[in-house]
């Protein structure tokens, strides 16, 4: 799974919740709609801590797409993530299922 399919999987989970703007979305996770547009279109790859909070936030994804994903992802964006940026339950949450995955 590339960039492009990473981003296609977002955009199809996004496209699921009816309403749900790259803007609205942004706000909701903190991150710009600028850089979710990019991501969508395959041209940025996620870090890890968007990539999980896009999957926390979008319903139709689950802990079991994040660690699918996160395994696609190259080892740079695996590795870039500012915890302190996350609120304290989704770092909880993340630490948790990224120790199940390994």
């Amino acid at each position: 799974m590339d960039a492009v399919t990473i981003g296609g999987h977002l955009r199809a989970a996004r496209h699921a919740e009816e309403g749900l703007s790259l803007p609205r979305l942004g706000r909701e996770i903190g991150v710009s709609y600028g850089l979710l547009g990019q991501i969508e279109r395959g041209e940025q790859t996620p870090d890890i801590g968007v990539l999980w909070l896009l999957c926390a936030r979008l319903e139709a994804l689950s802990s079991d797409d994040f660690i699918a994903l996160v395994a696609h992802l190259d080892n740079q964006a695996r590795l870039k993530i500012d915890l302190e940026r996350l609120p304290e339950i989704v770092r909880g949450q993340l630490v948790a299922v990224l120790a199940k995955a390994l």
